[in-house]
């Protein structure tokens, strides 16, 4: 895992306990709310502490996204190993040649 998320204009990938979330930096309202609720945290401290590195931030980014594939996830259950916890941004995909997809994988 890196120091900072690699917050992009063009978003990024994330790969978490084997599964790839997409985050094209765009978050609905009721995802913002939810998040707030959840963290503590207003959107502009959430924002800041994910750049910051914050776990708590970071683990309310991976539960939005995890809520997106299934609104049931609870924010108390997402947990996940530090060690396998992987962003690949559009860059880093254009320069390996590879579609996000499979730079992912790799």
């Amino acid at each position: 895992m890196s120091d900072t998320t690699p917050i992009t204009p063009a978003g990024f990938t994330v790969i978490v306990d084997g599964e790839t979330y997409e985050f094209n930096n765009k978050l609905r309202a009721q995802e913002v709310i939810a998040m707030e609720s959840a963290t503590g945290m207003t959107f502009d401290q959430w924002s800041a502490s994910l750049q910051a590195g914050s776990m708590a931030a970071l683990v309310a980014l991976i539960w939005l996204l995890k809520r997106r594939k299934d609104p049931r996830v609870k924010f108390k259950d997402v947990d996940f190993d530090l060690d396998a916890l992987e962003f690949v941004t559009p860059v880093e995909a254009k320069e390996a040649d590879v579609p996000i997809e499979a730079a992912a994988d790799a």
